[in-house]
């Protein structure tokens, strides 16, 4: 499974790129990939990885308004919200 990287540090800056490891060994890099998901957040959103559903949860953070608390889940390959 592809991980999406993100900051674990807080930034007034808001990030909207998703990033995945490519390679093995030492030849590892990190390479930026488009896909449609959450907007772009700055602050301290919090994210963790569900191991029975194998899935990446990521919840809130802020955005051009405020303090966002919406809900994201990257199974991936793609980024979607729970219903």
């Amino acid at each position: 499974m592809t991980l999406p990287a993100t900051e674990w540090f807080f930034s007034a800056a808001r990030m909207e790129n998703s990033w995945r490891i490519h390679g093995r060994g030492m030849e590892r890099n990190w390479v930026e990939f488009v896909v449609a998901g959450p907007s772009a957040r700055g602050g301290i959103p919090s994210m963790a990885y569900d191991t029975d559903r194998k899935k990446v949860v990521l919840f809130g953070g802020w955005n051009e308004a405020g303090p966002v608390s919406d809900i994201w889940e990257w199974d991936g390959t793609r980024w979607a919200q729970p219903k």
